[in-house]
């Protein structure tokens, strides 16, 4: 669900799970320490961006969708879930997820890095950014020593064994309640009945959560009613927040697959960013979801100007959404994970396990104090047999558009999401 906004502030959440069910060989632990090349990170970070605009094209939005999701959050959930599998099926989800672009024996030293490199971004700033990794295996089942070492040391995962078999329900209950404790109260319910069942072996979730001030807020005196241009040419009344941003970024890009405007606007403190991409025209935004990689977001990035003035008008807007990733992840070409084939024996020694269900529920609201963001995404494991600017440019979000929420450091995309009908209940 999506509706327009009105308390103050910016917010954004994401939760990722993934439900495992039981399959058999030994892991290794590479013994890397969280000192990762700064090399690695980068390569992970452009890893997971790759991986960000892969399952964006697997979505497909339709013309009144909005979009919303964390990237950051799913490829972590599933991190974990490959760092216990073996042969075509870790193959398959190297490829897809881009890991298969590290050294061997890197991915899971860069996520720690990475991850501690995001941790320390709260510390050092005023936004709030928390990041969160849990196991809830099934009680008895036996876990290797080795897979439990790897992903409490790699991503500082909290391991939880539960009893899934005589209290589904209560486990359940229980899983979603330490997602919405994670994310301030904004990711509810994760896990359905569905999800959770006396068959499951294990159960993998990451939830994110940020919230940060602009750096120049703007002022809710100068939010008003004005019309947003849909997709299809029909228009409705939306809050449209102003200001002239004194330290914005912008572009004006009239060339490349889309002509297009691109607006950075900084957080507190500048260690994260909101960058929306907005197509020249209101019907443009499909053939920009369709041009943009890695590769075109960095050479857009780079015809950003340095920090000026911009007058700029932007929704105040809040998103809600909630996807399961099988299908996507399968077209990509993650396949063997759902299937009895499954190789996960890096988790148990043995070839009884396979992915259940991939979900992910995501949140954010952006008005005049800054935004709100929060994510989660869960695996659950079952048993196999289950440009130049203008002296003052104008930035005006009339009409439909993309946006990301990004680390500055290292580029980590956290969130990405489109706004093309801002009253929809989606």
């Amino acid at each position: 669900m999506m509706r327009i906004c009105l308390p103050k502030g910016i917010r954004c959440l994401a939760i990722s799970f993934v439900m495992v069910a039981a399959l058999e060989r030994p892991i290794t632990v590479s013994g890397q320490s969280a000192a990762t090349p700064p090399a690695n990170v980068t390569t992970l970070v452009q890893a997971n961006s790759a991986f960000a605009f892969d399952l964006y094209s697997q979505l497909k939005p339709g013309a009144t969708d909005n979009a919303f999701f964390s990237p950051y959050s799913i490829s972590t959930a599933l991190g974990m879930t490959w760092a216990g599998a073996q042969g075509d099926t870790a193959t398959q989800m190297a490829q897809t997820l881009h890991f298969s672009e590290l050294a061997s024996g890197q991915t899971v030293p860069a996520f720690e890095y990475l991850q501690k490199k995001l941790a320390a971004v709260e510390k050092k700033s005023g936004v709030q950014l928390a990041l969160a990794n849990s196991l809830w295996p099934q009680q008895g089942y036996k876990i290797l020593p080795e897979y439990l070492k790897l992903v409490q040391a790699g991503f500082d995962s909290v391991i939880t064994p539960v009893d899934y078999q005589k209290e589904s329900g209560l486990v359940r209950q229980r899983i979603n309640t330490w997602v919405e404790d994670n994310t301030n109260q904004r990711i509810k319910n994760l896990l359905s009945p569905t999800d959770v069942t006396a068959s499951t072996k294990l159960v993998l979730v990451n939830a994110i959560y940020f919230k940060g001030n602009w750096a120049e807020k703007f002022d809710p005196k100068d939010t008003q009613p004005e019309p947003f241009t849909r997709l299809d040419g029909t228009t409705e009344s939306v809050l449209l927040m102003h200001r002239k941003m004194k330290g914005a970024q912008f572009a004006d890009v009239p060339d490349g697959p889309v002509p297009l405007q691109m607006l950075s606007l900084p957080y507190k403190d500048g260690s994260l960013e909101f960058i929306a991409l907005l197509p020249k025209t209101a019907t443009a935004l499909p053939d920009l979801e369709t041009s943009l990689t890695t590769g075109q977001l960095a050479t857009l990035l780079g015809k950003l100007t340095k920090p000026h003035e911009v007058d700029v008008f932007l929704p105040r807007f809040e998103l809600n959404t909630r996807y399961g990733l099988k299908a996507p992840l399968e077209a990509l070409g993650m396949v063997n994970a759902f299937d009895p084939s499954a190789d996960f024996s890096g988790m148990d020694g043995k070839r009884d396990l396979l992915i259940g269900s991939v979900v992910h529920q995501a949140f954010v609201e952006v008005n005049e104090e800054g935004t709100e963001a929060a994510a989660a995404t869960g695996v659950t494991m079952m048993p196999t047999m289950v440009m130049q600017p203008q002296p003052t440019p104008v930035f005006r979000a009339d009409h439909p558009f993309l946006f990301i929420i990004r680390e500055t450091d290292t580029g980590s995309i956290l969130f990405l999401g489109r706004l093309a009908a801002p009253d929809a209940a989606n």
